[in-house]
């Protein structure tokens, strides 16, 4: 991934190089395990630098590419995607992508205490994840404690990929959100997380979502970068197989997730 943004939380939120998003330092620049473990670096996997603006009111540069599927204006078409149109759907579900990620901060929504969290903790031996901040609040540029910390989604794999390999279809797991990924949208730039609408508007408004950089590099109007510090979503052995796999999501009750049921992220209390 480009860059890693994570931010200056109050408290000690996900730390990074830029403002407000599920990457710490930790994760996507200098790779897996405890720091002190003397881990060899772990990379999550990366796009090759999008022909595109440094802000959105400059002129695109470039042709826009067309979608095989008719989904979404973005600046790259997924490797193998299974889903079609936009919003992108497959089976009647909305569609997303995703990545993978490693961060023993608490995260943007304090989940754990100052600084890093320790190796055995929930949030990294749990199905979690960070989602794009257009998605967890009004405030998209809210870095610390957005309002939608907390819910819990299902995913589901269709068998395509945005880049990677393709998993195999079907599998389903439900994911805590604890942390915030503003990669693109805080420098306004095409990425992961650049999406400028919600999911939920772009279901209203599929032509508004059409238009470029409604939805994310890839086309996408959700994105789950998934907390993979025990490799329980890379690993073809102990973990889901997952990388960058595209996925089909939906809201659901935290009642299904598999974790422990009275984890709170006391960083943020309400």
């Amino acid at each position: 991934m480009a860059r890693a943004t994570g931010g200056a939380t109050p408290g000690g939120g996900s730390l990074g190089t830029r403002g407000g998003g599920a990457a710490a330092v930790v994760g996507k620049l200098l790779g897996g395990g405890p720091a002190t473990s003397g881990a060899p670096p772990r990379r999550r996997r990366q796009a090759a630098p999008a022909p595109a603006p440094n802000a959105p009111a400059a002129p695109w540069v470039g042709p826009i590419p067309v979608s095989p599927t008719g989904g979404c204006k973005s600046s790259r078409i997924p490797l193998d995607s299974k889903c079609k149109g936009c919003p992108p759907k497959k089976d009647g579900k909305l569609c997303a992508s995703t990545t993978w990620y490693e961060d023993t901060t608490r995260g943007s929504c304090g989940c754990g205490g100052r600084g890093h969290v320790e190796h055995d903790y929930w949030t990294l031996t749990e199905y979690t994840a960070a989602m794009n901040c257009a998605n967890l609040d009004t405030d998209p540029a809210k870095s610390w404690c957005p309002v939608n910390c907390g819910q819990c989604y299902k995913l589901c794999t269709t068998g395509g990929a945005t880049q990677g390999r393709s998993p195999k279809p079907g599998v389903c797991r439900i994911f805590k959100i604890t942390n915030r990924c503003g990669d693109g949208y805080d420098d306004h730039t095409p990425d992961w997380c650049s999406q400028h609408m919600s999911w939920q508007d772009c279901s209203k408004n599929p032509s508004k979502c059409k238009q470029r950089g409604s939805t994310n590099q890839f086309g996408y109007p959700a994105h789950f970068d998934l907390q993979d510090y025990h490799r329980q979503i890379t690993s073809n052995t102990t973990g889901l197989d997952w990388d960058n796999a595209e996925v089909t999501f939906e809201l659901v009750s935290c009642s299904q997730w598999t974790g422990p049921k009275q984890v709170q992220c006391t960083g943020c209390s309400r």
